[in-house]
């Protein structure tokens, strides 16, 4: 029986249901502006209705895309698609709309940056530590590297969930799921020391870091404002240097449950991949120590691996 629910209460309901799966208000924030532009699209060629919608409506929508990054193209068709998957799961479509429209794969990446353990000393030792702001933004680059935190869990860090005199910290993940991280002797030296100025810009504020600018002193940082100030420190962004983190622990023997614990993620396939970003000190403690290996002539850059082979 044909489904007569207006298109805007279907993605309503649709968005409840990830509130209900615990996804990220981020993430739903995304799908949201995605599925307010589908719905446009739909409405321009006069699909109110669900019953109404065909497999040559959503690649209408599809077509609006042209001409947009590909990254962005994949995205918004998947979110796209989820929504249909999910209306079709629950009876309300048939499954014309979405026949034809496949999974697309983004096309290969090439290994993120990731900072050898002498260049992320000299960028850490060389922060100054004077004023307020220098003070915070230390305090920021020597936790996201002491404990492999994303921009985003630091961003939502508040002084209940710190533990200095552990060196640990309770983050808030992707999924709303939280983790207990641990950090070293700088990180905490360097919280210590932002922590003693921190309260005069916004004493009651419950969140670890805060704003400096005097038009909006105090106000919580957000991802974005941990983004500009990774890049104007350090000349790189914040997953950098929880790449960083996670490679030279693995460089120097933790095992890839502990790293996927302190990371966070779901799977360890996911962790895996950083197996393949050590391999280049692998291969050099190979040519050190195998009395076959020609150290002269042999050499390995991964710069150019692509992870989606692995």
């Amino acid at each position: 029986m044909p489904d007569s629910t207006p298109l805007q209460d279907a993605v309503s309901s649709f968005l409840t249901s990830l509130k209900a799966a615990s996804r990220s208000p981020k993430t739903i924030l995304s799908y949201q502006r995605v599925l307010a532009a589908f719905v446009a699209c739909l409405r321009e060629r006069g699909v109110t209705l669900l019953e109404d919608l065909t497999q040559d409506d959503v690649f209408a929508y599809l077509d609006t895309l042209t001409g947009k990054a590909r990254a962005t193209i994949i995205h918004d068709a998947g979110i796209v698609r989820c929504f249909v998957e999910f209306l079709k799961n629950e009876g309300r479509l048939p499954a014309g709309p979405t026949i034809g429209l496949r999974k697309m794969k983004n096309r290969p990446r090439r290994l993120p940056r990731i900072l050898t353990e002498s260049e992320a000393k000299v960028i850490l030792n060389g922060l100054p530590r004077g004023s307020v702001l220098e003070r915070r933004d230390r305090a920021i680059l020597e936790l996201l590297y002491g404990a492999g935190i994303r921009a985003s869990e630091l961003a939502d860090l508040t002084l209940r969930d710190l533990s200095l005199e552990q060196m640990r910290a309770i983050v808030t993940g992707k999924g709303r799921k939280q983790r207990i991280v641990f950090f070293g002797e700088p990180a905490r030296d360097a919280l210590q020391e932002w922590l003693e100025v921190r309260d005069r810009l916004r004493p009651n504020c419950p969140n670890v870091f805060v704003t400096q600018a005097r038009k909006e002193r105090g106000r919580p940082l957000d991802a974005s404002d941990v983004y500009r100030t990774v890049q104007r420190c350090a000349g790189v962004n914040p997953h950098a240097l929880r790449h960083s983190f996670a490679t030279h622990l693995l460089e120097h023997g933790a095992d890839l449950r502990s790293i996927q614990e302190l990371l966070g993620h779901a799977s360890v396939v996911t962790t895996q991949f950083y197996t393949h970003l050590s391999q280049k000190h692998v291969f050099a403690e190979y040519s050190l120590a195998h009395p076959r290996a020609n150290q002269r002539e042999v050499s390995m850059d991964v710069r150019g691996i692509d992870r989606e082979a692995y």
